[in-house]
């Protein structure tokens, strides 16, 4: 895990994590640029998110090539901030629960839907599984994206840009 201001480049070869919590996190950002990554993880697989006190550092996630494959009983890739991928094989499976939620999306965002004009109710727990989560923005211009989730396939409040790549 990086530091304030920190950047986790991988730039090629293979990384392979099996881990207790989270694979792979950084709270500035993480850049895939080749190489091959194999994570397995009981939280969040590929994550960055600034702690609570970094100021410095945005939670961005960068995809470019290589192949990246995730298992996570939380969050597949998960960023705080930009989430991007511009190209490469990115395999994603999701396993845990899922929290409900107060929106009224019917069928559409995940969890339980609820009956028409009924809200779904608020789990107080953040129980996250999405396959591909940014808390702010997305653009996906490029690669070979599969998600398998148990909640969220993928999943932005922000702006969400999809004009490539094969989901």
């Amino acid at each position: 895990e990086g530091g304030a201001g920190s950047i986790l480049r991988v730039a090629g070869g293979n990384l392979s994590v099996n881990a207790q919590k989270n694979a792979v996190t950084c709270h500035h950002s993480v850049e895939v640029n080749n190489g091959v990554l194999t994570l397995s993880a009981q939280n969040d697989a590929l994550k960055a998110s600034p702690s609570d006190s970094d100021t410095e550092s945005s939670g961005n996630i960068t995809i470019n090539g290589g192949t990246v494959t995730v298992s996570a009983v939380g969050d597949g890739i998960s960023a705080d901030g930009l989430l991007s991928i511009f190209g490469g094989t990115v395999v994603v499976t999701t396993t845990g629960e899922v929290a409900s939620s107060t929106n009224d999306f019917g069928g559409m965002g995940g969890g339980t839907p609820a009956p028409p004009g009924q809200p779904r109710t608020e789990s107080t727990e953040e129980a996250s599984s999405k396959g591909i989560k940014s808390g702010s923005a997305m653009k996906i211009t490029g690669g070979i994206i599969t998600v398998s989730s148990t909640d969220h396939a993928i999943h932005c409040p922000g702006e969400t840009v999809v004009k490539g790549g094969n989901i």
